[in-house]
């Protein structure tokens, strides 16, 4: 053991021992927290949601229009955690075509939007659905 003006210094091999001991403590930490962190990601396809219509609600409420979808359910394929996903169902996710300023007397190839819980995401394109306006009138 040597002094350093007037201080004891630790001899070498005891700094070697705290280090590995310090080295081992932070290697375990770093490895159950990074555990704990890391949740096993999922994809999923979820089946026959429900595609609802939304938009010129005046004119929907009024009857002077009508909308037909071409399917009205649609099929999406999701990512997220395994045990989030394994609890999702078709009822939690929304499913809808906006029409708001499309005219009537046409068929239009939407972008079905869709609504999923936080921390879901939708996996690919978004589905789309064939949408016939017409006057309500009309009789196509």
């Amino acid at each position: 053991m040597h002094t350093v003006r007037g201080l004891k210094t630790v001899p070498h091999g005891v700094l070697k021992l705290l280090s590995l001991l310090l080295s081992v403590v932070l290697w375990f930490y770093v490895t159950t927290d990074l555990r704990k962190s890391r949740q096993d990601i999922a994809y999923r396809e979820i089946k026959n949601i429900q595609v609802s219509i939304m938009g010129d609600e005046l004119l929907l409420g009024k009857n002077l229009v009508s909308v037909e979808l071409e399917q009205s359910t649609v099929d999406v394929r999701v990512r997220g955690v395994e045990q989030e996903l394994a609890r999702l169902s078709a009822a939690d996710v929304t499913a809808y075509v906006d029409v708001r300023g499309f005219r009537p007397g046409k068929t239009y190839n939407l972008v079905v939007r869709v609504v999923l819980p936080e921390n879901i995401l939708l996996v690919g394109a978004a589905p789309r659905v064939r949408v016939l306006i017409k006057d309500a009138q009309v009789q196509i």
